[in-house]
This record gives C-alpha cells, structure tokens and sequence, in this order.
C-alpha cells in the first residue's frame, strides 16, 4: 500500500488511515501498538469531523437552492408590480422612472441588496396618492416576496458560518492526524532496529521504488546477401 499516492487533502487522510489501520489488523503491531492507538483515535476524530463538514455543506447548498428560488419569485414579484404601475399609467418604457431605477436592473441586482430595493420602491409607491388597489396589492406582493429572500440569505449567511467553524474543527483535527501519522510512520522504521524489519512495508509500502534501468536488446543486423555466381557463357 502506497499512502503518497493519495495526497493530504480530506479524501486522502481519510482513505491512507483506513488502508494503514486495515494493514495493521493483519501485522504484529506490538511495537507500535501506543502509536497506533493514538493514530487511530486522531483517524476517528478527523472521520466525525468530516461527516459533520459534509453534513453542514449538505444543508448549505440546500439553503442556496431555496434562496435561488426565493430570488426568482422576487423577480417575478417586480415585473408584477412594474405591469400594475403601467396601468396605473407609468411610462410602458420604464415604468420604475419615478423611483430612479428600472425592473431590468432591480432584477439583475443580488437578491439581498433586490430586496431592499423592493423595499423602496413599494414605500414610494404606498406615498402615491392616485394608486389603483391592483397595484397596492401587486407592490404587497413585491414586499411579501422581498421578506421571503431576507430571510433565506439570513439562512444561508448562518449556514455558511456554520461551515466555516465545522472545517475549523476539522483543520484542527487534521493537525492531529498528521503528527500521530508522522509519529506511527518514525515509530515502524525505528521497528527495524528492534526486530520487525517489515512493518513499515506492511503498514505504509515501501519506503522507495527501485527503479531499473532497462538496457534495449541490440538489433539483430541485417545479414549480408550472398554473392550471385558468375554468368555463364552458352557454348
């Protein structure tokens, strides 16, 4: 079993300790024994902190979903209330001039900073003495709409937090994993002077590959045609 093929990053600490631990329930460990019990208990821990950092993005993405549907309501919410503001006899062009914007770039805004924008717009819109009650009711929705996206990038900011501190912890413990791995690693080569020259190769693989030079057979040479006999002359 060779570990270095597999790199340091998450997958690899995780896929190197179980193959080491496996090798080892097949090896005379005695030497090691303290070094692998530490190392197995630091495999553990970083396995569980894993899982919970998976778990964590799990709910994040899901929360990112939502939010993304949550945003195009928002969008839907604006060009409804953009219509109602037409009828009400705003300009078919820009029907957001009087609020200094226009529903093309409120909808191409974040979804947070849209919905304070929404926001806005609804409140000027409520100040309006001749509003029809179709657009009260489509500048409502607006909000409503805008409410439902503060709170899902509410959600998501937490989530996102929550990540962030689940891979600290998971960092942590990979500092833990890497000195017990470093330690078992020392602890087996120094096994070879006690009696147990094999049990580094059998929980780690060999320390180092030999690498033959592979000399190329000489080609076979061409052999030489044999002479044609010399012509004869017809009597």
């Amino acid at each position: 079993m060779n570990t270095r093929k597999f790199g340091m990053n998450p997958s690899g600490r995780l896929e190197t300790g179980a193959a080491v631990l496996a090798a080892a329930k097949a090896t005379d460990i005695e030497l090691v024994r303290p070094r692998l019990k530490a190392f197995a208990g630091a495999h553990r821990r970083y396995a569980e902190a894993q899982r919970e950092v998976e778990a964590a993005d799990t709910r994040l993405q899901e929360a990112q979903v939502r939010l993304g549907r949550c945003d195009a309501a928002q969008d839907e919410a604006v060009e409804g209330l953009a219509r109602a503001l037409v009828t009400d006899g705003q300009p078919r062009g820009n029907p957001f001039a009087a609020f200094g914007t226009t529903p093309s770039a409120v909808k191409l805004m974040p979804a947070a900073a849209e919905a304070r924008a929404i926001r806005q717009i609804v409140a000027a819109v409520q100040r309006q003495q001749s509003v029809s009650k179709a657009t009260l009711a489509a500048a409502r929705a607006a909000e409503q709409a805008a409410q439902k996206v503060e709170a899902a990038s509410l959600l998501v900011a937490r989530l996102q937090q929550a990540c962030d501190d689940r891979r600290g912890a998971r960092d942590h413990h990979g500092q833990q994993w890497e000195a017990t791995f470093a330690a078992l690693k020392r602890g087996a080569r120094a096994a070879a002077d006690d009696g147990a020259p094999g049990l580094y190769s059998a929980l780690f693989g060999p320390s180092h590959r030999s690498h033959k030079k592979t000399t190329k057979p000489a080609p076979t040479p061409t052999p030489t045609p044999a002479p044609a006999p010399p012509a004869t002359n017809a009597a």
